[in-house]
C-alpha cells in the first residue's frame, strides 16, 4: 500500500475512534442524567465533578487522537486504559443473568475490540513519530 494510502487509512481510523469518545463526552455534557445515575449507582461520588472530568478527558483525548503523532499515541493509550476501567466498573456481565448479562457481555467485548484498535493506533503513531 502506498504511503499516502496508509496515511489516509490511519487518519480515518484515528478519526473514527476519536469520534466515538468525542460523542460520548458531548453526550455526558448535553444529557448528564443517565451518566450521573450510573455514577451514583456505582457508588462514585461526587458525581457531577466526575462527570465533568470524564467528559473533559474524552473530548481532550479525542482531539489529541485526531492530530496523531506522539500526542495521538499517548491519547490512544490513555483512552484504552479508560475503556478498560469503564468495562470493569460499568459492564460487569458476570454479576448478571439472562438478557442483561448477554447485553453487558457484548458491550464488554466491543470495548475490548476498541481497546485493540487504540493500542494499534498507538503503536503505529509511536513508530511513525520515531522515523
Amino acid at each position: 500500500m502506498p504511503q499516502t494510502d496508509r496515511n489516509i487509512a490511519l487518519g480515518a481510523g484515528r478519526a473514527v475512534l476519536a469520534a466515538l469518545f468525542a460523542l460520548a463526552g458531548l453526550n455526558k455534557l448535553l444529557n448528564p442524567q443517565m451518566t450521573l445515575g450510573l455514577l451514583v449507582d456505582a457508588g462514585m461520588q461526587p458525581a457531577w465533578p466526575l462527570l465533568l472530568a470524564t467528559a473533559g478527558f474524552e473530548l481532550a483525548a479525542a482531539a489529541a487522537l485526531v492530530f496523531g503523532r506522539r500526542p495521538g499515541a499517548i491519547a490512544a493509550i490513555l483512552l484504552a486504559v479508560f475503556t478498560l476501567a469503564t468495562n470493569l466498573l460499568f459492564h460487569r456481565f458476570w454479576l448478571l443473568d439472562g438478557v442483561m448479562a448477554r447485553l453487558e457481555l457484548s458491550l464488554f467485548f466491543k470495548n475490548i475490540a476498541i481497546m485493540g484498535g487504540l493500542f494499534y493506533v498507538a503503536l503505529i503513531e509511536w513508530r511513525r513519530d520515531r522515523h
